[in-house]
């Protein structure tokens, strides 16, 4: 269907070659680690762009080049890396030709990811060259693997490079060997491709509380959970040649592979970027390099809360270093701008002023944003879409929705809230008496959201019981899911997610306090990236374990003429503790947090939290129960 919307000479998917990449490494030679990965800078060429034609001619010869290299239909292939041009042009591959697609995320680490490929033993492995020897390993505990398909980007035989060597029953080809062997077939796959009611997809949690869990969907639900998601991007759909969509986020996170393939589908550019190349202070450019955002200038983006913390803090960070009064202008030129917004009106002159720098960081042609993921708080909301001037709504979804099931109008001005549901899902809430939440409450009812409609998934594979317990089927045939998150739903029909049930803890005074939510507010702490907030069920207080932000910890060591010190020192000493732990409070003040809801202690950590040393998930979500475990000793004397 789509070769007949689109002409095979449109440039669809677009990419940057890798020219030369370096090893970072420290004074002692050792390789330097950021977010748990080997960190490398890159030289990259200008955007390559694919057209219609040549994507679908690599889409039909992969496909028939699995099939003479022995593909049965419904064998399960496990989907193995990073975010990529490749990797969009595999997975309709799969689609193309009956595959059970299994998604994982490449962070999960060994155990997680052996717990995926044992759990849906699977037979095929899908990744790159440069995860192999991290494959290699896995493999040595995952016996019903007996294929790999890797993308070769190398011209070194495989056999003889960085001493990866397999069992001999693995066998390994390359998705160039695959196309090579699909040119030389004729082949007719219309019937291979899955039927309706066919298992399509499992899709792998990031495993926040525990091993993760593959959510089962068929071809149907994910096409029904596609059409809800697309209701969401009509802005697009309307001149889709005008538009460029930047893909950076993990593909096996159900929100960048739900939009990722709807804006294929819908006649949108993609271009495909990597966080540590995006914007400007990247970490993975080389010198002179330039970034891809401003090479790319997409005019949509979806992000998660997380980067735009980070993007505020640096913002924050050059004000400050400027004048002592240039923070304090732009955030009232933001109040202002955001003030006048509600009721109508555009501020051209506050546009100029404010937006040009930041807008150019971007590639100053963005339009939109769609924010999922986590909640996203109010005054970062209005923060960025403000300084970006741009059209930016916050979602709502999940795994087991495959992607967004609220979604706020374009034109929506409220903060804080996810907007209505989108179409053909419903919702209702379910009282949560142990939380103090009923749908009865007034001015707005609340309480535990449970989301229905043809896009919601079978079940959690291979766990009868827990799919039990968050699913049901009502008397119309309605499937419905239970989110384990609160929601109050206002009286235009707009939700807002106001706690987790998992987040829950009640002290020893009898008092409940919302762990998530306290967290997501002391973030907009100048000095917190990441903050991870514990209670004790025989205390009557809360504590903190912060990770702090190392250019704002720097900007306090120089005030405090500190800055001989090393960051391990600084995160003991105790002016920098009280100094932090002083903004943390008004912060949380600011916020409308109660004075019981901020954490009396707090413990400044110089360790670095990452999916690979397992203290947060593959999302970027903290791993509560890990966390913990690591400080336990410092954890129980704080609460002495």
């Amino acid at each position: 269907m789509m070769r007949r919307l689109y002409p095979l000479d449109s440039p669809c998917i677009g990419y940057r070659k890798v020219l030369e990449e370096q090893v970072c490494t420290d004074s002692e030679g050792n390789a330097v680690r950021l977010d748990g990965k080997v960190l490398r800078k890159f030289r990259l060429s200008p955007y390559v762009w694919m057209t219609y034609g040549e994507v679908y001619d690599k889409i039909d010869s992969i496909s028939r080049g699995m099939v003479s290299n022995g593909f049965q239909r419904k064998d399960k292939i496990v989907i193995l890396s990073e975010t990529s041009a490749d990797n969009l042009i595999f997975l309709q591959v799969c689609m193309n030709i009956g595959a059970v697609i299994v998604t994982v995320f490449a962070t999960l680490g060994d155990e997680g990811i052996t717990h995926c490929i044992n759990e849906t033993k699977a037979t095929i492995l899908y990744t790159t060259y440069d995860l192999l020897p991290k494959v290699q390993n896995i493999l040595k505990s995952c016996p019903t693997i007996s294929k790999i398909i890797f993308v070769d980007n190398t011209k070194h035989p495989i056999k003889t490079t960085n001493n990866i060597n397999f069992e001999p029953h693995i066998k390994l080809v390359s998705t160039i060997e695959l196309y090579d062997a699909g040119k030389q077939i004729q082949m007719d796959l219309d019937a291979w491709a899955c039927e309706p009611n066919e298992l399509q997809i499992i899709c792998y949690t990031s495993g926040t509380t525990g091993v993760p869990k593959g959510i089962e969907m068929t071809s149907y639900q994910m096409i029904r959970a596609g059409i809800s998601t697309s209701a969401a991007m009509q802005y697009f759909f309307d001149e889709p040649e005008r538009h460029i969509y930047i893909a950076y986020l993990p593909q096996s996170h159900s929100l960048e592979l739900s939009i990722e393939t709807y804006a294929f589908m819908g006649g949108l550019r993609v271009g495909f970027a990597s966080p540590f190349t995006l914007n400007e202070s990247a970490p993975g450019l080389a010198e002179g390099e330039t970034c891809d955002l401003k090479l790319l200038r997409p005019t949509t983006m979806v992000t998660v809360p997380l980067v735009l913390d980070r993007m505020r803090k640096e913002i924050y960070h050059k004000l400050r270093a400027r004048t002592p009064v240039s923070a304090p202008i732009f955030t009232y030129l933001i109040d202002y701008k955001h003030h006048w917004m509600t009721k109508g009106y555009n501020c051209p002159l506050v546009n100029r002023l404010l937006c040009p720098k930041v807008t150019q960081q971007f590639g100053g042609r963005l339009e939109f944003m769609v924010v999922g993921g986590a909640a996203l708080s109010p005054d970062l909301q209005k923060l960025i879409k403000c300084a970006l001037n741009v059209r930016l709504v916050q979602g709502y979804g999940a795994t087991e929705t495959f992607g967004a099931a609220i979604c706020m109008d374009d034109v929506d001005q409220s903060l804080g809230r996810c907007g209505p549901p989108l179409k053909d899902i419903h919702i209702k809430l379910d009282d949560w008496p142990e939380g103090g939440y009923k749908a009865t409450d007034r001015p707005n009812p609340r309480g535990e959201l449970v989301v229905g409609g043809p896009g919601v998934a079978t079940g959690y594979y291979n766990n009868k019981e827990l799919s039990d317990e968050s699913f049901e089927t009502s008397g119309d045939g309605m499937r419905w899911f239970r989110t384990g998150d609160i929601g109050e739903v206002f009286p235009d029909g707009t939700v807002r997610i106001i706690d987790r049930k998992k987040d829950l803890i009640k002290l020893s005074n009898g008092e409940y306090f919302s762990l998530g939510k306290i967290e997501s507010y002391l973030k907009n702490c100048q000095y917190v990236d990441n903050i991870c907030i514990i209670g004790h069920k025989f205390s009557n207080y809360l504590i903190g374990l912060v990770i702090p932000n190392q250019k704002s910890l720097i900007s306090l060591a120089t005030g405090e003429k500190l800055s001989d010190r090393s960051l391990q020192e600084l995160c003991k000493c105790q002016p920098i503790i009280d100094c932090i732990h002083k903004d943390i409070t008004e912060s949380g003040l600011q916020y409308g947090l109660k004075k019981a809801e901020i954490p009396t202690k707090i413990m400044i950590c110089a360790d670095e939290w990452s999916p690979d040393n397992g203290m947060l998930t593959a999302a970027m979500k903290l791993k509560r129960n890990n966390i913990m475990k690591k400080y336990e000793k410092d954890i129980e004397v704080m609460f002495i």
